[in-house]
């Protein structure tokens, strides 16, 4: 693996000018990710979770329910020590915290709570352990924060255990809400599934909309603090509206594709 890191962590070995990254979903492989200038940079997230797709599956298809999980549990523990073998093969911050494998953590904790929900006995028992778990985490937060006075990535504390302990507090809340969702209205609102609808839009175009326009939006309301926070809502409603425009344009016309795909029940185990 030594090779592959080093080669992972040096820009000057590899070009990032070539257009086949973006499109084949493989940019959080660069070691310094796109050019600053290219409009779909963030979509590095995105291209962890498309190579994590492509290999799941079989691996669900393959194996027990018990032996999944223990692969779910099994990727919690694994992210961290490779990006602290990353870093200590010569790998930059930027590789060890955005590469693949090195983001199996949060990964494994999404699979893991999919696993759960359709197992009564085994929700019921990992449930307990959500509290510990939940608490350890964001005292291991607060305490990086403390030691070193940031929560950034740049901090090799946070892109070593940090990102694991944000990996585990945030699945915990998600875990809760899924339990809370049925007794909840606020968490079952038309509203808030409206926003879930359209946040795969603005994730995607909200940068393009920010790189047209922040300069003029800035000319427009002024350099000030509420010059600023005017700036920020424009930003915000107009990705929002172009999200909506997108679901009616685009997503919403693909999803007609899933009935040429029915899916089995689920069957919940108990």
């Amino acid at each position: 693996m030594s090779p592959l890191v080093t080669r992972l962590g040096r820009a000057d070995l590899v070009p990032t000018d070539n257009p086949v990254w973006p499109i084949l979903y493989l940019t959080n492989w660069l070691p310094d990710g796109y050019p600053a200038s290219f409009t779909l940079a963030h979509l590095w997230s995105l291209a962890v979770e498309e190579q994590f797709y492509l290999l799941w599956p079989a691996v669900v298809y393959l194996l027990s329910r018990r032996r999944l999980t223990w692969v779910c549990l099994g990727l919690l523990v694994a992210a961290p020590i490779i990006r602290c073998v990353f870093l200590l093969a010569g790998a930059n911050l930027f590789t060890a915290y955005k590469f693949t494998f090195c983001r199996v953590d949060a990964l494994g904790m999404g699979a893991l709570i999919a696993l759960a929900t359709r197992d009564d006995e085994m929700n019921a028992r990992l449930r307990r352990y959500l509290g510990p778990v939940a608490c350890v985490s964001l005292l291991g937060l607060v305490a990086i924060t403390a030691f070193t006075r940031t929560l950034l990535w740049k901090s090799p504390w946070m892109t070593t255990v940090g990102l694991s302990f944000t990996a585990l507090l945030g699945g915990c809340a998600v875990w809760i809400s899924l339990t809370l969702a049925s007794h909840n209205r606020l968490l079952t609102s038309d509203r808030l599934k409206s926003v879930a609808k359209y946040s795969y839009g603005i994730y995607v175009l909200h940068p393009v909309i920010a790189m047209f326009l922040t300069g003029r939006l800035h000319s427009l309301f002024s350099g000030s603090f509420w010059g600023g926070l005017m700036t920020m809502l424009t930003l915000s409603a107009i990705s929002l509206l172009a999200a909506m425009l997108s679901w009616w344009a685009l997503e919403s016309r693909a999803q007609r594709f899933k009935t040429l795909f029915p899916y089995p029940r689920i069957v919940r185990a108990s």
